[in-house]
């Protein structure tokens, strides 16, 4: 081999390697943050579940650990019915303030030298509903204020020192809001609930009888085709107009 031909070998594949970095660096910039992958994970000690309109104020903290061994800024969010109150490290905070900075999450940008956890304490801010405070203005019931799932944070993101994406972590698992006058959350107090554990507000064929509990609109055998329009509800073999009236959705009688 000549010295032409073996420089331009060495060529070619320096060529091949700049693009394939290029390649890489572009995935990486523009990939899902919502979708895990590498050296960033996040971890809390926040509780699973609470109940809503609590007294007191909820005190937990999340950890973001990088292990990527270069430096890199981490960004995370962390939805307004929270107060950051502090973090480790080298952290810029901009808290959410809807009326003061229109801002509707709290966000954190911290810088990293290597490998490096941040702990960020939080805690629930108090509702100041006029039905939440005393006669001095004191709040008496803190976020949340309806049951459902509580967010703690979003997916945190890494970048290096080009502002190339490096790493992406997915949001903590929300904290489940327990309202015990309403168990399934549906706006419907249980004393007054028509169909418990479904949201009595949806009913499709309008007849007054939620869909969790409308067996016309149910999939009693699970073929796929719900009882409105299955001819064989109970998936027993027999058709519902040669059933014995009542056992349409009873394959055992």
């Amino acid at each position: 081999m000549n010295h032409i031909t073996e420089s331009r070998n060495y060529l070619a594949m320096a060529v091949v390697a700049v693009a394939a970095m290029f390649i890489v660096s572009t995935g990486l910039a523009s990939a899902d943050h919502d979708v895990p992958f590498g050296p960033l994970v996040k971890s809390t000690d926040c509780p699973a579940t609470v109940d809503v309109k609590p007294a007191s104020t909820i005190v937990c903290s999340f950890t973001m650990s990088y292990t990527g061994g270069v430096a890199a800024t981490i960004s995370d969010t962390v939805p307004a019915e929270w107060q950051v109150t502090d973090t480790t490290g080298t952290c810029d905070v901009e808290q959410a303030n809807k009326k003061g900075n229109k801002k509707s999450a709290t966000k954190i940008n911290c810088d990293v030298a290597g490998n490096e956890d941040i702990l960020v304490s939080i805690e629930s801010r108090a509702s100041n509903g006029k039905k939440h405070v005393d006669v001095n203005g004191n709040p008496t019931v803190y976020k949340p204020t309806s049951c459902g799932d509580l967010d703690i944070n979003d997916g945190a993101h890494a970048v290096d020192e080009n502002g190339i994406l490096i790493a992406s972590s997915a949001p903590l698992t929300p904290i489940v809001v327990n309202d015990p006058d309403d168990t399934d959350c549906d706006g419907v107090a249980n004393v007054d609930d028509i169909c418990e554990g479904f949201d009595d507000a949806l009913d499709e064929d309008s007849d007054g009888i939620p869909d969790g509990c409308d067996t016309f609109l149910n999939d009693t055998d699970n073929d796929g085709v719900t009882n409105d329009v299955d001819t064989d509800d109970d998936g027993d073999g027999i058709l519902d107009v040669n059933e014995t009236p009542g056992c349409e959705l009873d394959p055992t009688c």
